[in-house]
């Protein structure tokens, strides 16, 4: 990588002597952000204004126009979804603390993969209900009939939680790239 940096740099110099302020770098992570701003800071004659110089990552940020969400910020967003959705029936936020973050995780890898989220959700929803589904039509328990209502709400509340997201101008890290 280094060798590669080293040329970026070379090219720089040689057709951006006065004006490398103007650029814009995108690179893979920040570690060969420093590595570039070395090389620039090695190969200059004179104080010069570095190019801008992103990570991946920050740059895709940076052009969704969004603030990212920490997960704190992500888990109260998602909890007052749920507690709306779920009423009475919500557990408390030490208990939803529980589980939520896997859920959170798994949000942010189906934006990742561009999931389409009704196929996605839905779909778990039936395979928990077949998983339940009894051939000698015994009636499901009431720890039974809570664990499918989970999973039945759960489409729901990703889109609640995206919506209430974007009303607060925030975003987890793979729903940014979406609006890129």
């Amino acid at each position: 990588m280094e060798g590669f940096l080293n040329k970026v740099s070379d090219f720089i110099f040689s057709n951006y002597p006065e004006n490398s302020d103007e650029l814009c770098i995108v690179l893979p992570n920040r570690r060969a952000g420093l590595f570039l701003k070395k090389f620039l800071a090695e190969k200059s004659k004179k104080p010069i204004w570095s190019p801008q110089i992103f990570p991946i990552e920050d740059f895709i940020w940076e052009l969704s126009g969004l603030q990212k969400a920490d997960q704190a910020e992500q888990l109260f967003i998602f909890y007052s979804v749920y507690h709306e959705c779920e009423k009475e029936k919500a557990e408390s936020f030490e208990l939803f603390c529980k589980w939520a973050p896997t859920l959170l995780n798994d949000f942010n890898e189906a934006d990742a993969y561009l999931a389409d989220i009704n196929q996605l959700f839905g779909n778990l929803s039936d395979i928990r209900t077949i998983e339940n589904w009894s051939l000698n039509g015994e009636s499901l328990t009431d720890f039974q009939k809570q664990y499918l209502q989970f999973w039945s709400s759960i489409g729901k509340w990703y889109k609640l939680y995206r919506e209430k997201l974007l009303k607060n101008n925030f975003q987890f890290e793979s729903l940014a790239r979406t609006f890129v």
